[in-house]
């Protein structure tokens, strides 16, 4: 019986041992399985933020993309409107008139 008592013992050690490395294995899969959760918690909060900027930044290209737009129109617009404001002015030439009257005055007045 001894033998049989002895073999019972180191059962039961054995079987002590085995639950101590289980629990300890459960635990490791438990703390592993909470990183991984938070890891993916994590990676669905960045792709969530990339997706948010890329409609931000997507949003101010096409506010910029109207404005230079818009702007080209209205610099089209004013040139337009100063090449017809050019065809318009009228061409002006000196034309010398001497009055003999008026010289012979201010000749008469430069020599007092």
């Amino acid at each position: 019986m001894t033998s049989e008592r002895r073999k019972l013992k180191m059962a039961a050690r054995e079987t002590g041992a085995l639950q101590v490395a289980k629990n300890k294995l459960e635990k490791q899969v438990e703390d592993l399985t909470l990183r991984l959760q938070l890891e993916k918690r994590l990676r669905v909060d960045m792709e969530e933020a990339k997706t948010q900027e890329n409609k931000r930044l997507m949003s101010a290209l096409q506010d910029t993309q109207l404005q230079f737009k818009e702007t080209k129109m209205l610099l089209e617009k004013e040139q337009e409107a100063m090449k017809r404001a050019n065809e318009r002015v009228p061409v002006i030439q000196e034309i010398p008139v001497i009055d003999p009257a008026l010289m012979e005055k201010l000749s008469s007045q430069w020599q007092k």
